[in-house]
């Protein structure tokens, strides 16, 4: 019997984060998957036997600004971990939201400092193919998303880049290919544009 993915998820609007739970299961039956956030620490995810992979979609609030024209600029990560299957992330596709896409010259994938994918770019929409992202069984790894602003953007613009519905992210699991489902889409973090302020010196008389 073909295997069909579905996903418990939930949204904290303290914290701001996406949490989600794979799973793989026959159409006669389901299991579910169990969450827990609080506001004041990390986020804590409990699955059951049959979770193939959990994620997160977050940031490090300090570097949630970027200056106008800044290069490799982090605007969020995915945090994931695997329970008793290794996984691959084959491809993934963020859709930009909040200024026009002129301004977002490039979007690319790193793990670590390493790029592993390029965004082909075709309209607001990054298109990432063959990432190939391999986490073992029990293990977490991260993704982080890097981008190139553009020098027109102006202090007050921000944006951030969504997982829109669900075939825009393909997991492998062994021989079987997931697609997370919930309630998308997926929201991506902020990334607010400001300026350096100028200061003069005035001479003292």
């Amino acid at each position: 019997m073909c295997g069909v993915a579905v996903a418990s998820l939930s949204y904290n609007d303290t914290v701001k984060y996406y949490m989600a739970s794979v799973l793989n299961f026959e159409s006669s039956s389901a299991d579910s998957a169990a969450f827990s956030a609080d506001s004041t620490s990390n986020a804590e995810t409990v699955a059951n036997s049959t979770g193939i992979i959990n994620f997160v979609i977050d940031n490090n609030p300090t570097e949630a600004f970027s200056q106008p024209g800044a290069k490799s600029v982090p605007i969020m990560h995915f945090k994931m971990r695997t329970f008793d299957e290794s996984v691959t992330v084959k491809s993934l596709k963020l859709k930009l939201s909040g200024v026009e896409n002129k301004f977002v010259e490039k979007v690319f994938l790193t793990k670590g400092r390493e790029i592993i994918a390029i965004g082909k770019q075709k309209g607001d929409y990054f298109d990432f193919k063959n990432i190939d992202f391999h986490l073992a069984k029990n293990s977490s790894g991260l993704i982080n998303v890097i981008v190139d602003v553009s020098s027109e953007l102006t202090t007050g613009n921000r944006f951030r880049l969504d997982i829109e519905k669900p075939e825009d992210i393909v997991i492998l699991a062994g021989t079987e290919i997931y697609s997370v489902t919930g309630s998308y889409p997926l929201r991506g973090k902020y990334l607010s544009i400001a300026k350096s302020r100028p200061w003069n010196l005035k001479k003292k008389k």
